[in-house]
């Protein structure tokens, strides 16, 4: 059994960077939600309307834009943990080899 743990660990590590990889994957082949905002402060006049409005525009010297979604942050959510456990695995499998002297 215990040399069956570590490998055991280093499998579950690497289902969960794969899974994060998919997860990500998903994320970027799905067309983006649009979501409907309520509860908004501004007036129902319309002509004082024009005080509540604003705008903000991000640029990036023409790179392309990055909006992260619920499902992004799960999918690196799962890569950083994944490699976190194949890290600390892969540590131990190194301590723990002998010495040849």
């Amino acid at each position: 059994m215990r040399r069956v743990a570590p490998w055991l660990v280093l499998a579950i590590g690497a289902g969960l960077a794969a899974a994060g990889v998919v997860v990500l994957w998903l994320a970027d082949t799905r067309p983006p939600t649009w979501t409907a905002y309520s509860g908004s402060y501004e007036p129902l006049v319309p002509d004082s309307v024009a005080a509540y409005e604003s705008d903000l525009v991000l640029t990036f010297d023409g790179g392309p834009t990055l909006l992260w979604g619920q499902q992004h942050l799960v999918g690196a959510g799962l890569l950083v943990g994944g490699l976190l456990v194949l890290t600390g695995v892969g540590g131990f499998l190194l301590g723990r080899r002998r010495r040849a002297v």
